[in-house]
């Protein structure tokens, strides 16, 4: 492919993943994966295509890596390009998992600060061949082998079948210098060994392996497709989204079925919400469904877990990377809304002849940063007036909050301590002395 080909390739790409027009952040490491990516999105950019924002993420791994912070500075200035900047502090005995998940949350910081609606990176099909190899060695079960998407929530994949050759060579052609980052030559890394022992004599004997596991996994997707398209199909199973975004079915036919087709749509139902359940996992599930006559939840994986509500099974996030819904503090006024709650805030003193109670929708605070997010599990809170800490959830079943709610009410918290369940408990931490400076937060449900 030459330069031409590439650029309409990645605009039809951008137009089917629904971004076209829109400003969008590309992740920009300086290899020269990244680098033909930011050259050919720069491209777009001077044509009108898309509005472009580079994000680089400093590890904080190795010092060698700076010399790829400044190739992407200076690619970034030389086309005239935003540049937005992270740095982390991994540590030289950071693993590829821990890079990988603090290298994204940083980039989905990046997009929220820059107001842009995706972020584009650069895998390609070298990179789509080695995931399918992951799963495979990981023992993945067929839908995951489907590996990575062209787009998956904000996260764009718009080079998933162009060789790594063709963009070394676009490199190449625009005599853009990437930077070798050392860390591809270090074999500990699964993927780095996939890379330069096991793929080499596949190639040697098919030089096609890679286009035929791209292959593989676009079967994998098809198939995934066809068993979410299953799940609305089955009358019975009264398919639908929640206010929340959560898909759930209607557990008891289930029970009726086959259990490998159990099995399949109930994983099917896991992957609409990103949960990664196999086979054994969604077993465990249908076991625990049949013995739970009127609702409860069952752990999956470290931050999954299997709800039944008033008969409806679903699967919901309960790690610590549940979102924030708001960081609230006196700087800023504002509002945030959700189901069936209201949220304002604004800075305020605290009259001098007001009392703060442990209930009520009306609170003060004092100065500072604090973070709006759901309860999660294991939450604990001092409540105001009382002695030592008492669980969240206990909290909510003592206001009457049914089940189904409770795993999505907000809590306010300062510096991880848990200062406020919305409108039901207040918090011994963070009270204002009466006629000063506060954060004043009113609730209305």
């Amino acid at each position: 492919m030459d330069t031409e080909e590439l650029r309409a390739h990645l605009r039809r790409r951008l137009s089917d993943a629904g971004v076209s027009g829109t400003r969008v952040l590309a992740a920009v490491s300086g290899g020269p994966d990244s680098l033909a990516l930011f050259e050919l999105l720069a491209d777009l950019r001077d044509a009108g295509d898309i509005d472009l924002v580079v994000g680089h993420v400093e590890h904080g791994i190795a010092a060698a890596s700076r010399a790829g912070q400044a190739c992407v500075a200076a690619r970034a200035a030389a086309r005239h390009v935003p540049l937005v900047q992270l740095e982390l502090t991994l540590g030289a005995d950071a693993t590829e998992t821990a890079a990988r998940k603090a290298r994204h949350g940083a980039l989905r910081q990046m997009r929220r600060d820059s107001a842009a609606t995706c972020i584009v990176m650069a895998h390609h099909a070298d990179d789509q061949a080695e995931t399918v190899l992951l799963r495979v060695l990981g023992g993945s079960a067929p839908l995951g082998l489907r590996a990575m998407a062209l787009r998956r929530g904000v996260v764009v994949r718009p080079l998933l079948d162009v060789p790594r050759a063709v963009l070394a060579a676009e490199c190449a052609r625009r005599e853009v210098t990437a930077w070798d980052d050392p860390a591809n030559t270090n074999l500990r890394h699964a993927r780095v060994w996939l890379r330069q022992v096991v793929l080499p004599p596949l190639l040697l004997r098919d030089p096609a392996a890679v286009r035929r596991l791209g292959d593989l996994a676009a079967h994998a997707a098809r198939d995934a497709d066809a068993w979410r398209a299953t799940l609305r199909a089955l009358p019975e199973l009264g398919y639908r989204i929640g206010s929340d975004g959560v898909s759930s079915i209607v557990a008891s036919p289930l029970g009726r079925y086959d259990s490998a087709l159990a099995s399949a749509l109930l994983r099917a139902l896991a992957s609409e919400t990103g949960a990664v359940v196999g086979p054994a996992r969604a077993a465990r599930v249908l076991r625990w469904l049949s013995r739970a006559s009127r609702g409860g939840w069952v752990p999956v994986g470290e931050a999954w877990r299997a709800e039944l509500v008033q008969g409806r099974v679903a699967f919901r996030r309960v790690g610590r990377a549940r979102p924030v819904m708001a960081v609230i503090s006196d700087a800023d006024p504002g509002a945030v809304s959700g189901n069936p709650w209201r949220l304002r805030w604004s800075a305020d003193v605290r009259p001098a002849d007001s009392s703060v109670g442990r209930t009520g929708t009306e609170q003060w605070f004092a100065p500072g940063r604090y973070e709006l997010r759901p309860m999660l599990p294991g939450d604990r809170i001092v409540p105001l007036g009382g002695h030592g800490h008492r669980r969240v959830v206990r909290c909510l079943q003592d206001a009457g909050v049914s089940g189904g709610r409770r795993s999505g009410w907000p809590v306010l918290v300062y510096d991880a301590e848990v200062v406020w369940v919305v409108g039901i408990c207040r918090g011994a931490g963070q009270l204002p002395e009466p006629g000063l400076g506060s954060v004043r937060v009113v609730v209305e449900c």
